[in-house]
C-alpha cells in the first residue's frame, strides 16, 4: 500500500481530470487517461477516488468551488454591494456553464440506476450551494430583507442563463455577453417589482429543506482548496511587496494570514 496522497496531491488529480473531461468529454474519457496524464498508476487513482463517478462528482464540485470562491472575492472587494457586483458575479458564473451543465448530465447519464443515490446528492449540493451564494448577492445587490424573494430571483436567474447558453450554443450565432447581462439584471427588477406583494413561490418549509440538503454533507475538498487559493495570494502579495515596496501588498498579506490562520483554528 502507498502512502495517503496529501490534499495538495489530491487537488492536482482532480484538476488533471477536470481538464480532460472539459477537453475530450467525460464519457471519452478512462480513469487510464486520468493516471497517465497526472503521473499516478490507475490502482493509486482507484484508491483514492474508487470510481469514474466518484472522480466525475468530486470534478464537478472543484469547478463549482473555484466559480463560487471568484464570486465571493469580487464581493469582498465591493462595499456596499451594487449592480456592477451582480454583473460581475453572473459574467464569473457564465464561464463554463455549459461545460459545468454538461459534465453534470454525462455523470449522471453514466451511473446505473442503483448508484445514483450515493452520486447524486453531491451534484445536487453543488447546484444548491450556487444559488445560495446567488442568492444572498441579489439580496444585497437589491436591498431585500426577504430570502424567499431573492429565492424567486434566484430560480429567474437560473432559467436565464440556461436559455442564454442553449442560444449562444447555436452554430453561427454568439450573443453579446455584457449586454446579455444587462438584460438579465433587467428582467430580475422587472420580476421584483411585479412580484413584490404578491405569495411567494418557494415556502420558509421549502427553504429550511433548502438549507438542510446542502448543510448535510459539506465538500471535503473544499477545506483544502480554500488553504491552496490563500497560500497563493499569499505568496502573490509578497512577491508584489518585493517588487513595488507598496505596504498595501504587506497589509494583504496579513489579513491573508490571519484567513489561513482562522482555517487552521477550526
Amino acid at each position: 500500500m502507498g502512502r495517503e496522497p496529501t490534499a495538495e496531491r489530491r487537488i492536482e488529480i482532480l484538476e488533471t481530470a477536470v481538464s480532460l473531461f472539459l477537453s475530450q468529454g467525460y464519457l471519452r474519457t478512462s480513469m487510464q487517461d486520468v493516471a497517465e496524464t497526472a503521473s499516478v498508476s490507475k490502482a493509486t487513482l482507484y484508491q483514492i477516488f474508487e470510481s469514474k463517478e466518484g472522480l466525475g462528482t468530486e470534478a464537478v464540485s472543484l469547478l463549482t468551488m473555484r466559480m463560487l470562491e471568484r464570486v465571493e472575492a469580487a464581493a469582498e472587494r465591493n462595499h456596499p454591494f451594487s449592480q456592477d457586483l451582480l454583473k460581475q458575479s453572473i459574467q464569473i458564473r457564465m464561464e463554463q456553464f455549459a461545460q459545468r451543465s454538461r459534465l453534470t448530465e454525462e455523470i449522471l447519464f453514466s451511473i446505473e440506476e442503483g448508484q445514483k443515490e450515493q452520486y447524486l446528492l453531491p451534484l445536487v449540493q453543488n447546484s444548491l450551494r450556487i444559488a445560495r451564494c446567488f442568492t444572498r448577492v441579489i439580496m444585497r445587490t437589491f436591498g431585500l430583507g426577504s430570502e424567499l424573494m431573492a429565492g424567486e430571483l434566484t430560480f429567474v436567474l437560473n432559467g436565464l442563463l440556461r436559455e442564454y447558453m442553449a442560444v449562444n450554443g447555436e452554430e453561427g450565432l454568439k450573443l453579446e455577453e455584457d449586454a446579455v447581462c444587462d438584460l438579465i439584471i433587467d428582467c430580475l427588477e422587472a420580476v421584483m417589482e411585479r412580484r413584490r406583494d404578491k405569495e411567494r413561490m418557494i415556502t420558509p418549509q421549502q427553504m429550511r429543506t433548502f438549507q438542510e440538503t446542502l448543510d448535510g454533507e459539506v465538500s471535503s475538498i473544499y477545506p483544502n482548496l480554500r488553504k491552496m487559493q490563500l497560500r497563493k495570494a499569499l505568496k502573490g502579495a509578497i512577491r508584489d511587496y518585493e517588487q513595488s515596496g507598496d505596504l498595501s501588498c504587506l497589509r494583504e498579506a496579513s489579513a491573508l494570514i490571519d484567513k489561513l490562520k482562522q482555517m487552521e483554528e477550526k
